[in-house]
């Protein structure tokens, strides 16, 4: 977590904590990443107009097959990055 300014998980609605974040913390949506490994995740980035990052896992696979946007597997290794297909 020393990476990120904050970590939240369930069972805050993730919408709710991202809104709240950016509020205390005094950032645009714009000048934001949501990092998340769900499709719930996305969507909560998406309504807040935040850009979002995918990690991939196994439990995502369904997600992931759809995604087109960023994403990656492992923060480790420089070529677990995928780029969009935008």
């Amino acid at each position: 977590a020393h990476c990120f300014r904050e970590v939240h998980g369930a069972p805050c609605p993730k919408t709710e904590a991202i809104a709240t974040v950016l509020g205390r913390i005094r950032v645009n949506p714009e000048e934001a990443l949501m990092v998340g490994d769900a499709e719930a995740d996305f969507i909560a980035a998406s309504r807040n107009k935040v850009s979002f990052l995918l990690r991939r896992t196994p439990l995502s696979l369904a997600f992931q097959a759809c995604y087109d946007g960023p994403s990656f597997d492992n923060l480790n290794h420089a070529n677990g990055v995928k780029e969009s297909n935008e």
